[in-house]
């Protein structure tokens, strides 16, 4: 097994997406600005599943 090393890196995309995603439905008002990048949830389920 080999391990890899991100440090923060993963952390800052997914707090500058929070940011990217908060700031547009704060100006816009629009929510559809949450499913324009979203993993469908039976993707997501994939991630976590046991036989994986």
């Amino acid at each position: 097994m080999k391990r890899v090393r991100a440090g923060t890196g993963v952390a800052q995309v997914i707090w500058q997406t929070v940011a990217r995603v908060a700031q547009a439905f704060l100006t816009d008002g629009d929510s559809a600005v949450f499913a324009e990048d979203a993993m469908p949830f039976g993707k997501l389920q994939g991630l976590f599943s046991v036989s994986r």
